[in-house]
This record gives structure tokens, sequence and C-alpha cells, in this order.
């Protein structure tokens, strides 16, 4: 295996470092500023003699490319046929619940427990199929901000919601503007 030294300065550092974290994007101009060599060759960053990055395999990935004209997309696979097969049977009022995004603060009763009424209520009448947000920013007595907690937390979500109409599972989103700390 190839090793390459690329010395760097302080304006080309961030550059070298966005090319190396963006192995799947167009591998030209990355090949012709650091000049790589062969695929799997690793490459060392360095600047002012001090190693910056760990060594790098280069394993160059293919970029993807947009349909031409009069170029036709390819059918569906077969996860795909599954998915089809699913929602085909779907209602229109279930398909418009799996559109619908409630707020997590829905599920939990005053005292921070999980109201399994109230998922049954939202997953069940109302066929929602994402719930947004962590139990945290809802206090009551137990304390969310545990990775065990919120995994009980959307796995008793989950399992209730996959026993409810078209059992499909729940979408979980997450709003980390200041980091996901739970």
């Amino acid at each position: 295996m190839r090793r390459t030294t690329v010395t760097v300065n302080a304006k080309s550092l961030l550059l070298i470092a966005c090319c190396l974290s963006r192995a799947a994007a167009d591998t030209a101009p990355l090949r012709r500023v650091m000049d790589l060599g062969a695929p799997n060759s690793t490459v060392a960053c360095t600047w002012n003699g001090v190693q910056l990055l760990d060594d790098v395999t280069w394993a160059p990935q293919p970029a993807y490319a947009f349909m031409g004209r009069g170029e036709e997309a390819p059918g569906p696979g077969p996860i795909d046929r599954d998915i089809l097969r699913t929602v085909r049977k779907l209602t229109v009022e279930e398909k418009v619940g799996q559109l619908a995004q409630i707020q997590v603060g829905q599920l939990v009763d005053c005292n921070g427990d999980l109201n399994e009424t109230a998922v049954d209520y939202w997953v069940g009448k109302w066929k929602v199929g994402s719930f947004l947000e962590t139990p945290a920013n809802h206090g009551g007595r137990y304390n969310w901000y545990s990775p065990k907690r919120f995994a009980a937390f959307t796995d008793a979500v989950q399992r209730l919601a996959l026993k409810r109409g078209a059992k499909i599972p729940v979408i979980w989103g997450l709003d980390s503007v200041r980091g996901a700390n739970y």
C-alpha cells in the first residue's frame, strides 16, 4: 500500500479536510489537488511537520449522475415493491396520518410517564406516523436525559404503534439545535 504525505498551509487545510470527508463526491478535483495516487493508498496530512489527521485510506466511490433527457428511471427494486404493496393497502385516512408528526408532549401524562391511552388515540384514531422530540422537554418526575430511558420510551411507543392499524413503525424526529442531550 502506498502512503502519500501532503504538506498543507493554513488556507488549504480546510479544503483538504472537507475533501477528505467527502470521499463519495467527484474524485477528480481532489486527486488533482493532492496527487493521491492509486485507490486504497493512504494519505497523511501534515502542517509544519505535525500530522493533522489520521491516515486516511483513499477509496473513491462512484459519484451519482443525473439522468439525461430521454432516460428513464429504473423501476422499483424488491424492497420498493414490498413498500408499494403496504401503501396500496392503506386507506386515504391512514396515508394522511402517515404524513402527520405530533409533538411527543401529547404522549406524556402529568407525572412524566408514557400515557398509553394517548398513544392509542393518536396512532389508532388519527393514524399518526411520526412523533417529534423527547419527553425530557415536558418535565415530570423522571430524568429523561438518559439514553436508556429515552430508548425505553421510544420502544414502548413503537411496540404500541405496531399493534394498531396499518402496523407501520413510527418515525421519530429529533430537533437537536443545541445537540442531542438525552
